[in-house]
């Protein structure tokens, strides 16, 4: 039986639950996206509150909601490696913001929410007591397991600010769980604070500031449709497809590269195999909204929009590329048998042309235990030698850049995007406009 204090007295009956003293499988809770997070600018480390922070495992780190008010409708999920018959779902939970018992009042503590297990698990409701420490719930799943979502229902309010905090969340199951997987999720999430504590200390100084060519943090505004293709395993056709589809979707202000890198891709015989050297090989770095493409297997973006994987990518300029002869051709290496046959990592293709090339192909190489797969990314560029159209077979997006002055270089001021296969249609917008 659980109690909800203050919302009237109810009686959740579960199923399938583990036996006191079963043995629990411990699965990363990573990654993880939310309604919203409250972000208060780099220069202030207590004020990056991604939800990915919830699943550190670090007390001093955790999510806070972003929205007005007290945070009440809000919810954050956590993905896991998919589980089979897990029976059933044990949530700890670190409510609040733990750091410090300063911190800890300030903000507001989760009192009542609502956990699920998806896709198919009961809507559970939960009291959390206003203490530090874990607090444990069971909650019945389904014949599989691929997420744990915590919706707030009520919150105990802060002394000092209004938005709720959840210090961390750790998810396990009496199943048996893939081992290598979860070894993999907890280096993905290691990786992931390391590197964006880094961009944080870049960006909290002047000179990083200047230099970089991207605001804080950008804000991803969604809608949706339905948009029904059937390329096969073709790649070439969905970037065309999807090409079409934001060149409608943007109308009159549908960049002209829009339409150009639609022509390069028709005319197969035009990309020529080329090995490339960029002048800036720093990683994209991971702020909210941008996402550096590092493969097929990039990991976390939610509702981000793709970036090439370094800085130099950015730019005709930062890339250098020598012809190469190979034997396939484009499209052989976008077929994922042709291309581990040919033992190709990642290959790149240009179209020749005096000077910088305008526009780049990479494609991608790798064996999975499910077998081959291949990734192809179409970057061009315009003519000031700007990165503004990236298309792969999951989506387009139309970059939109400020003017470069003496004072301040060009900054990435909006990003529009077209998922491919669903239509759905995003703009990421920097939190605060871009003075030009």
């Amino acid at each position: 039986m659980i109690r909800m204090l203050g919302l009237g007295l109810l009686t959740i009956v579960t199923a399938a639950l583990p036996a006191p003293g079963q043995a629990q499988n411990r699965l990363v809770a990573a990654p993880a996206e939310a309604s919203s997070a409250l972000f208060r600018g780099w220069d202030d480390p207590k004020g990056d509150h991604h939800p990915l922070f919830a699943a550190d495992g670090d007390k001093k780190t955790g999510w806070v909601e972003g929205a007005e008010g007290d945070g009440v409708g809000e919810w954050i999920r956590f993905h896991v490696t998919p589980v089979a018959q897990p029976g059933a779902v044990t949530v700890d939970i670190r409510n609040g913001c733990q750091r410090s018992g300063k911190d800890y009042k300030r903000y507001a503590r989760i009192a009542a929410a609502t956990l699920l297990a998806l896709p198919d698990g009961v809507p559970t409701p939960i009291v959390l007591e206003d203490k530090k420490g874990w607090q444990t719930f069971d909650l019945p799943a389904g014949s599989r397991l691929t997420a744990v979502e915590l919706r707030i229902d009520a919150v105990h309010r802060g002394n000092g600010d209004e938005h709720a905090c959840l210090g961390d969340v750790r998810i396990a199951v009496p199943a048996a769980v893939d081992k290598a997987a979860q070894k993999a999720r907890r280096a993905q999430v290691r990786a992931w604070v390391k590197a964006r504590r880094s961009v944080g200390r870049v960006l909290d100084s002047r000179r990083g500031r200047q230099k970089m060519p991207f605001a804080p943090r950008y804000i991803a505004r969604s809608d949706g449709q339905d948009m029904a293709l059937d390329c096969q395993q073709d790649q070439i056709c969905y970037i065309e497809e999807g090409l079409k589809a934001l060149e409608g979707a943007l109308g009159a202000e549908a960049p002209p590269e829009v339409r150009a890198g639609l022509e390069m891709m028709k005319d197969e015989a035009g990309w020529q195999a080329v090995t490339i050297r960029v002048e800036d090989d720093r990683p994209v770095p991971p702020i909210d909204g941008l996402c550096g493409d590092e493969g097929i297997q990039a990991w976390p973006c939610g509702q981000g929009v793709y970036l090439p994987p370094q800085m130099g990518l950015l730019t005709r300029e930062g890339v250098k590329a020598t012809p190469q002869k190979i034997i396939p051709n484009v499209r052989q290496l976008g077929d994922p048998e042709t291309c581990t046959t040919y033992a190709i990592d990642r290959q790149y293709f240009a179209r020749p042309a005096a000077g910088p090339s305008q526009a780049i192909i990479s494609l991608e190489c790798l064996t999975t235990d499910a077998g081959p797969v291949s990734s192809m990314s179409l970057w061009v560029y315009d003519r000031v030698g700007r990165l503004v159209v990236s298309a792969s077979p999951r989506e387009a997006a139309a970059f939109d850049w400020t003017a470069d002055t003496a004072k301040s270089p060009a900054r990435l001021k909006r990003a529009r995007k077209l998922v491919i296969g669903t239509g759905m249609r995003t703009i990421i917008e920097p939190e605060r406009p871009i003075a030009e």
